[in-house]
């Protein structure tokens, strides 16, 4: 009976530990379904940053002086340069940094740098920056949107995201292949002056090791300045991409293959020109060659003379003026040398008869004429081997002295 009334105390106090065990558990799962935590920091509201008498539609001046827009513009990739549409898309981010004093990050928020809801953009002034050269852009949004917008203690507003864009850039074509292009991206403000908004750069810059099929980045420049308009004076940044084009497609392609078929033409000058059937099938051949390569040559759509036109036609015009040479070498042959109408008369032109002149005198002028315009098929092919060559070896020079100039 003793041991039975010592056990019921321990009994108790068992009892009364598993009940508050139990009733904490119950309480917590209840304060947690509640949300019943206290919060140090309460939630941020759109009224807590700016005064009741803000207006989003006046741009945040001070004493008088215009608001200064900051923009940074980082060039992700270089999709595409279109000739035929005078167009190429890029991917950017694109920052704009400008201060309106009139928004404060409470005090109840002990921190210097504040994200905002992407909400309230539409509620707040933001610069009406806008791309001028713009023919299609979206903000990228496949996970969420690439965009957000931060406010720091200084009052300075930050804007950020990530954009695809589609501009107009205009080319000028007649060096092609031997071309620069430069595609520019030009930002304006669309509704404020320069009395209220002014635009400036705060960088511009590409991403090295971009990788394009026809084109490299050989530079880049940015300037920013103003444009008057009837309306008004008003403020833009701009930025230009220098794009060279590649040379390695058409040097194999185009430049090598004609330097060949020339100089396969030229070789008909040592052949023999009692060799008919030789000169003629390699004459006619480097022609038809000459003249498929012209018609195959990936030219751009533009109604005016490219550099890759000269090119082609200037080749054409050795092989058919070498295929000229042998036909009047053939005529030479044909009349075994005599008299040729034009040294005739050229030398009519400048030594005319005389009839002063006695018999014997004139009976040997007809021979020594005929013979000083007498001219041989060899001496026209020797003349040929070193004229041809001369001249379209000067033709090489100036032809890309004159057009790689960049």
């Amino acid at each position: 009976m003793e041991a039975m009334k010592t056990q019921r105390p321990y009994s108790v106090y068992y009892l009364l530990l598993l009940h508050t065990v139990l009733w904490g558990i119950v309480t917590c799962k209840e304060c947690m379904e509640e949300d019943c935590y206290d919060t140090t920091t309460p939630p941020l509201k759109f009224q807590d940053i700016v005064p009741k008498n803000y207006d989003k539609l006046v741009p945040p001046t001070v004493h008088g002086e215009p608001a200064t827009v900051h923009i940074k513009i980082a060039i992700l990739n270089i999709n595409y340069v279109d000739e035929e549409k005078q167009a190429f898309g890029v991917d950017i981010f694109f920052h704009q940094v400008w201060n309106d004093p009139r928004l404060k990050i409470p005090s109840t928020h002990n921190t210097s740098r504040l994200v905002l809801d992407s909400k309230w953009r539409t509620h707040l002034w933001t610069p009406d920056t806008y791309f001028k050269n713009l023919v299609d852009g979206k903000v990228n949004d496949i996970i969420i949107p690439y965009s957000y917008m931060v406010v720091d203690s200084k009052s300075d507003l930050f804007f950020a995201s990530r954009v695809s864009l589609k501009l107009d850039c205009e080319m000028d074509l007649t060096s092609y292949p031997h071309d620069v292009q430069q595609c520019e991206i030009l930002i304006m403000s669309l509704q404020h002056t320069t009395d209220n908004v002014v635009l400036v750069w705060k960088e511009f810059q590409i991403t090295e090791n971009i990788l394009l099929a026809q084109y490299y980045v050989s530079g880049n420049t940015s300037k920013n300045g103003t444009k008057k308009y009837n309306i008004g004076e008003f403020s833009y940044v701009s930025g230009k991409i220098n794009l060279a084009r590649r040379l390695g497609y058409f040097l194999i392609n185009k430049y090598i293959p004609c330097v060949l078929i020339i100089c396969m033409s030229f070789v008909t000058f040592w052949i023999p020109a009692e060799a008919y059937p030789a000169r003629v099938t390699l004459s006619v051949t480097s022609l038809l060659t000459i003249v498929t390569q012209q018609y195959q040559s990936a030219m751009p759509s533009v109604s005016y003379v490219v550099a890759l036109n000269i090119w082609m036609l200037s080749c054409i015009g050795f092989v058919f003026c070498s295929l000229l040479e042998y036909a009047f070498v053939i005529a030479v042959m044909n009349n075994n040398g005599t008299d040729l109408w034009p040294f005739r008369k050229f030398k009519k032109l400048f030594h005319p008869s005389k009839g002063s002149c006695n018999d014997s005198e004139a009976g040997k002028s007809p021979t020594r004429s005929a013979e000083s315009s007498k001219i041989s098929h060899q001496a026209i092919d020797k003349a040929s081997r070193l004229i041809f060559p001369l001249f379209f070896l000067i033709f090489c020079i100036c032809y890309f002295v004159y057009f790689c100039r960049r």
